[in-house]
């Protein structure tokens, strides 16, 4: 396998000062640099210019490790792209959604794509150690933040047992990297374990990734083999009207974010004071409204539907909420276009070549008012919108190159995957199975996928074995069954026509691993600062 090395003419180096000045702009903490880190193995140092890679590994927690094949010199390079609250219909591809990603289309020529991948919650932290470990939610313990009534005091933080994706690569003599955009993925919560490089630890769009991977990359580029996790903050809300991609889109008829936030503020206000559309407000009201305006862009989109009347479906079409939605609509698929524009630019940067495994998933989708919100954890649902991920993997040497998979996967079955493209055998502890095996036997006829959603005091466990999809509440016990083939927004619960149906799901639920016992004891937490609280507040994790 043969790589090109060095940096790609004309791109220029930006230097990581810059990243921090963006996140600084963005009034986020700035990274810490290197002689303050911590020296240790698994508190991976923050990057501020090219330095020795390796460092004496410091001593960790004992815990059994399975054990590892040696890689040849062949070895394929792993990225890893993680776009955060990306929906499967507006991805290329998918038929019948939006166009927004064509890069990931021209990918997927020398990939496979998998249309029925299924996340293992509907909100990040659970599903990306699922995603890094292999395992499901109650597994690896990593399922919510702890409250104080209404305020999040701190987040549960990884075990040192734990063995990651990351530690399993390093231990396979990968130069591992991590760019990390979620502050619910800092390092201080376990998520740096296995990493020589790790940047990030709060919530940062784009082109904080773009500034991330061009500091990195001459260290990449040198490594005799790397593993890189790129994780995207974009799509999440606060959604952008980035253009041009948002005018191709925008059919709702208001131009820009100030346009609607005026709109909705005033349609708020007359509701308050009695006022009918056509009564005009006066300057005294409008001025504040207008400065106001600028403020709920950056807020809660759902922030837009304060005057609707409560329901639990979509608003009715030619609705001054429909238009909103609309808008929304737009707006966020032109986030997801500029992360794909900016993944064309990695892949060029990095000089991706026909070796490298590479595979770009989400951590969940996002609802778009389906059932009557926007948003994704606060909304105690593992509904399809929220579930289902796209999931494109390009395998060394384009194996399978074009194909379309059907057959129901998950995240776990990620580590799975790259384990054996790189030679090495199954973990028998690991729920998931080897994704290229598709390629050549299918799917396993009786395949159930779970997930889990730990929220509010409440925990859902769902398990979906086509067309049925259980949805049981653990705490009220109670068991709702939707038919998907019939009804896949799941507005009818027929779990009372279907009694045999119900108890066979939950009898497989209970023998899964998705309810298995915690791999490893209760994990330990790290608080969160009261800059940290405010930002989960602005993006609607906190009241």
């Amino acid at each position: 396998m043969t790589h090109l090395r060095g940096r790609r003419p004309g791109l220029g180096g930006v230097p990581f000062a810059a990243a921090v000045a963006f996140a600084v702009s963005l009034g986020c903490d700035p990274p810490v640099p290197r002689e303050a880190a911590i020296e240790a193995k698994d508190t991976p140092a923050v990057v501020d210019a090219p330095a020795p890679l390796r460092t004496p590994p410091a001593p960790r927690a004992q815990r059994a490790k399975p054990d590892l094949l040696p890689v040849d010199g062949d070895a394929p390079n792993v990225v890893l792209i993680v776009v955060d609250t990306m929906r499967t219909d507006v991805t290329s591809l998918f038929p019948d959604g939006y166009d927004a990603t064509p890069f990931l289309a021209e990918l997927a020529e020398k990939g496979v794509v998998f249309r029925n991948a299924y996340s293992t919650s509907s909100w990040t932290v659970p599903a990306m150690y699922s995603l890094m470990t292999g395992l499901y939610p109650s597994q690896h313990g990593m399922t919510a933040g702890y409250f104080a009534g209404e305020k999040v005091v701190d987040q549960a933080v990884l075990p040192q047992a734990a063995y990651t994706l990351a530690e399993q690569l390093r231990d396979l003599e990968y130069d591992t990297f991590g760019v990390c955009t979620n502050q619910h993925l800092a390092a201080k919560y376990g998520m740096g374990q296995g990493f020589d490089r790790y940047v990030g630890d709060t919530f940062l769009k784009l082109p904080f990734p773009d500034l991330a991977v061009e500091s990195l990359a001459p260290e990449i580029l040198a490594s005799p083999r790397y593993f890189l996790w790129l994780h995207y903050f974009d799509p999440h809300h606060p959604y952008g009207a980035n253009l041009p991609w948002f005018d191709e889109w925008n059919r709702s008829g208001f131009a820009d974010f100030q346009a609607i936030s005026l709109d909705a503020l005033s349609r708020f206000y007359r509701g308050r004071h009695g006022l009918g559309p056509e009564d005009q407000l006066p300057v005294n009201v409008l001025v504040p409204l207008m400065r106001r305006a600028v403020a709920i862009r950056w807020g809660h989109p759902k922030n837009f539907f304060a005057s609707m009347p409560p329901g639990d479906g979509p608003p009715a079409a030619g609705t001054t909420e429909a238009r909103y939605l609309d808008f929304l609509k737009a707006a966020y698929a032109s986030e997801v276009r500029k992360a794909d524009e900016s993944i064309r630019s990695v892949a060029g940067e990095l000089r991706f070549d026909d070796d490298d495994l590479v595979i770009v998933v989400s951590d969940h989708g996002e609802e778009l008012m389906e059932h009557g919100e926007i948003g994704h954890r606060w909304l105690g649902s593992v509904s399809q919108e929220l579930i289902r991920v796209p999931l494109l993997i390009k395998f060394p040497g384009n194996r399978g190159a074009g194909r379309v998979i059907d057959a129901p996967v998950s995240l776990v079955d990620l580590v799975p995957t790259i384990r054996a493209a790189l030679g090495q055998p199954p973990m028998e502890e690991l729920p998931g199975t080897d994704l290229a095996a598709l390629l050549e036997r299918g799917a396993a006829a009786d395949r159930e996928i779970y997930c889990e959603l730990a929220e509010g005091g409440a925990r859902l466990h769902c398990a979906i074995a086509y067309p049925w999809k259980l949805v049981q509440n653990e705490t009220s016990g109670t068991a709702r069954l939707y038919d998907l083939s019939r009804d896949p927004g799941e507005d009818d619960d027929v779990s009372a026509e279907h009694p045999d149906v119900v108890e066979r799901l939950k009898e497989a639920l209970s023998a899964s691993d998705a309810k298995g016992a915690a791999q490893w004891p209760t994990p330990g937490s790290a608080s969160v600062s009261a800059d940290e609280l405010s930002r989960l507040r602005s993006l609607g994790y906190v009241d």
